[in-house]
């Protein structure tokens, strides 16, 4: 991809980070509500199944979440039209009312294919984007270009600029929470874990990891290890999502069930949980 098309991606993206037009703070503004949304993870159609995924798409209409995260991982062979179209069918499918917020997994394109970038973009959206929620801060970081970028890598250097500029004016903005959203997890046991195939590298994650700290984040959300896992390095929980597709068996434990997790933010606090497809509630009541 060209560099200007880069640019333009990158200032569409911060686009999307709209402020309001008002300047009273977001934490004085009344009545905002406690409310419910869905991170979802590793569709990766053409290994997980088609009706696994339309099965994650008929709970989000049946429970009405404000809206779906999903994080990374769409299909499973980057650049295959088939596999996107049916991810898109399927996604379409979606209350209009409930937005969904995709994330890009190492399955949805290719850092070494300077093309795969703009491939993934034109049909699944920016790469890396934020956007704002009753009071809230939602980012969403492609860490693929982390695990496999190197340091010089155009748009890895302005992902990371335009990350620090984002969480910079966030200060300003005295959200109620702060959270990020990526498909690599950054840890899966402890934050100064080693490297292995399923984490961040240990330098470029403790970069974030400091980031995240000094600007406040809460929790970030990601998939990728087909299996449940939780880490907390002092206030920040990283918090890594099962699959809708495909699970697997990992640090010795047995296959998680197919399914999503729910996540409840309260004025004071984050809450998630889990479900499998069967384990779901009837309704959600906040």
């Amino acid at each position: 991809m060209r560099r200007r098309d880069f640019i333009k991606m990158s200032s569409a993206g911060a686009a999307t980070l709209a402020w309001p037009s008002t300047k009273q703070p977001l934490s004085a503004q009344s009545g905002q509500p406690a409310f419910c949304y869905f991170v979802m993870a590793d569709p990766q159609l053409f290994w997980g199944s088609r009706e696994s995924w339309e099965r994650a798409i008929q709970c989000a209409n049946r429970l009405k979440p404000d809206f779906v995260i999903v994080c990374g991982d769409l299909i499973n062979h980057a650049g295959n039209e088939e596999e996107a179209r049916a991810y898109l069918e399927v996604t379409a499918t979606l209350d209009r009312q409930i937005p969904l917020y995709n994330v890009c997994g190492n399955h949805d394109y290719t850092p070494s294919d300077p093309a795969s970038l703009g491939w993934y973009q034109a049909r699944f959206g920016h790469p890396w984007y934020a956007f704002e929620h009753k009071g809230s801060l939602f980012i969403v970081f492609e860490s693929t270009m982390v695990k496999q970028g190197s340091d010089d890598w155009p748009p890895y250097v302005w992902q990371m600029q335009w990350l620090d500029r984002t969480l910079q004016a966030a200060q300003k903005r005295n959200y109620r929470h702060i959270t990020v959203y990526t498909h690599y997890p950054l840890a899966l046991r402890r934050a100064d874990e080693e490297d292995e195939y399923f984490n961040l590298p240990k330098a470029r994650r403790t970069t974030l990891l400091r980031m995240f700290h000094q600007y406040n984040v809460e929790a970030v959300f990601s998939g990728h290890f087909h299996h449940n896992a939780y880490v907390k390095d002092g206030p920040l929980e990283l918090i890594t999502t099962s699959s809708t597709g495909i699970a697997l068996e990992q640090m010795g434990q047995p296959k998680d069930p197919l399914g999503f997790r729910i996540v409840t933010m309260y004025p004071d606090r984050i809450e998630h949980r889990y479900f499998g497809y069967d384990e779901l509630p009837e309704t959600i009541t906040l």
